[in-house]
Order: C-alpha cells, then sequence, then structure tokens
C-alpha cells in the first residue's frame, strides 16, 4: 500500500511497486484516463463474481491500461511477476485512481486479495441454538 502523504499526493509523486525483481514507478495520471480506469472496474467489480478466474485477469490487466510505463514491460511482468504482487500494484492504483476523493486501498485490497488465491476469507456463522 502507498500509504502516501497529503503533499505526495498534490506533488503528484509517483508510487513505487516491486513487479518480479524490479521496481517501476507508477505515476498519476490525468483525470480523464482516471475516470475511466475507474469505470472499467466498476464495470468488472459491480456485481461481479470476484472467483471468476477469467474477471481477475481482467482485472489485473486494469494496471497495464492505467500506467503505460508498465504496459511497456509487460511481458516482463507477465513472466516474472507474481498474482500478489500484481494485486499490490492494482491496489497502489487504486489508491492513485480514488484516494485523492477515498480512502480506499484497505478496503480494495481486501476485495482483491481473492485474485491472489494466497489468503483465505472465513465466514463466521452463528452459535447453534440449543
Amino acid at each position: 500500500m502507498s500509504g502516501r502523504t497529503d503533499a505526495e499526493i498534490l506533488g503528484k509523486k509517483p508510487v513505487e511497486v516491486v513487479l518480479g525483481k524490479r521496481t517501476f514507478k507508477i505515476k498519476p495520471v490525468a483525470r480523464g484516463k482516471s475516470r475511466k480506469f475507474r469505470q472499467k472496474f466498476q464495470a468488472l467489480t459491480v456485481g461481479a463474481d470476484i472467483e471468476n478466474l477469467e474477471s481477475n485477469d481482467e482485472l489485473i490487466d486494469l494496471v497495464y491500461d492505467y500506467s503505460a510505463e508498465l504496459a511497456k514491460d509487460k511481458k516482463y511482468i507477465e513472466d516474472n511477476a507474481t498474482d500478489d504482487q500484481m494485486v499490490d500494484a492494482l491496489v497502489v492504483i487504486m489508491g492513485l485512481a480514488l484516494g485523492p476523493f477515498v480512502g480506499v486501498e484497505g478496503k480494495v485490497a481486501a476485495m482483491l486479495r481473492g485474485v491472489s488465491g494466497d489468503s483465505e476469507v472465513s465466514e463466521e456463522k452463528p452459535p447453534a441454538s440449543p
């Protein structure tokens, strides 16, 4: 997660992410591109089954839609980055795209953790009545 300060947000500083063994800088994009990203994200997630592998791949592909720098290195990233790293990159991008408006990184991270398959979601069941 980026944990960016107000000064970093206002200064449009890039956020670093590690994908594979390389560090990449994700820069905030212009509002129009950010809006398109948010619309695609919403279209993929509203009412979607997050367990659906195809839609998860589409979510991860949004990373390349947002960042031209990452899109240029897509082959390296696809060959070397883990699912967790890609989720981290998407969470950072969500922070860039929505962060100035609402604190979403934690919520997005929790929702997307199912993409990587490395964390479990447990449902608490109410105690059985006697």
